[in-house]
């Protein structure tokens, strides 16, 4: 493929004002919302500042702690609320799909993480921006987790804002380009079976299956083949955890080991 679209600035701006008018359910909360919101982005600048000029990490868990916020004010107002407004909104804008690998998302929060496409350990300052938020599946998730798949990760760490559309010439970006234009994929169902064959058709979407679809498709074929396996993995993504909790901990931990072993598995397929 020669060439494809990426949004525009025009897009751009109205997708950040359609959040900023619907980041909450409850109308008559939505101006506190929208403070909070601004002061944690506020202090996710204020780390990556501190980050460049030498400081260090001194702040890890912004993001887990924006999902435990309960506002002193107002009970109503809690990260968990405002987290389950934002992936509602963004679930639909993907038609219920994962925004990498086009699988059905599942009916669960656990099971359908909120993607920081620029993992936010890494891209601090970018942990409360719209723009670089998704939602994927978990076995996408695990899978990516902190990996950067572009050659120009330095200069986008050294910025506070946020990189133009344009500037991802090497990686797909869910929010900035169309995946029709960019990967290809072929899918059969059967009761017990689901088989994905991803073909990318740019250096975005060809990086994109390099690094993360190829490895989808043969998960999902060894993991359909293994029915009491399934079955488990099935039972742990219907789990609901607090962020940071020991059944969190746990889950993720199992994520890990499953993830390191079936790289191993899988690399011979």
């Amino acid at each position: 493929m020669a060439g494809f679209n990426t949004i525009s600035k025009a897009a751009i701006r109205a997708l950040l004002e359609k959040y900023h008018r619907n980041c909450f359910s409850d109308g008559a909360c939505l101006a506190d919302v929208q403070q909070y919101i601004q002061s944690m982005a506020a202090h996710a600048i204020a780390e990556h500042t501190l980050r460049l000029s030498g400081g260090g990490i001194t702040n890890t868990s912004l993001w887990n702690n924006f999902h435990d916020y309960v506002s002193p004010a107002n009970s109503k107002i809690t990260g968990k609320l405002i987290k389950n407004c934002i992936r509602e909104i963004i679930e639909k804008e993907q038609s219920n799909q994962c925004c990498y690998c086009r699988r059905p998302l599942l009916n669960n929060a656990h099971a359908k993480p909120i993607e920081h496409i620029l993992p936010h350990s890494i891209f601090v300052q970018h942990t409360f921006n719209i723009l670089n938020l998704s939602i994927s599946c978990v076995d996408c998730n695990a899978k990516k987790s902190n990996h950067v798949w572009t050659s120009h990760e330095g200069k986008f760490r050294r910025t506070r804002h946020y990189p133009a559309a344009t500037a991802f010439t090497d990686m797909y970006h869910p929010r900035f380009h169309r995946y029709d234009e960019h990967v290809r994929f072929f899918r059969v169902h059967s009761n017990t079976h689901c088989i994905s064959i991803y073909t990318g058709l740019t250096s975005q979407g060809k990086n994109l299956c390099k690094n993360l679809l190829t490895h989808i498709s043969k998960l999902e074929i060894f993991v359909n083949a293994n029915s009491e396996l399934k079955n488990h993995i099935e039972t742990i993504h219907e789990q609901e955890c607090k962020p940071g909790s020991a059944a969190e901990l746990a889950i993720q931990a199992f994520q890990v080991a499953f993830q390191e072993a079936t790289e191993t598995i899988l690399e011979e397929v």
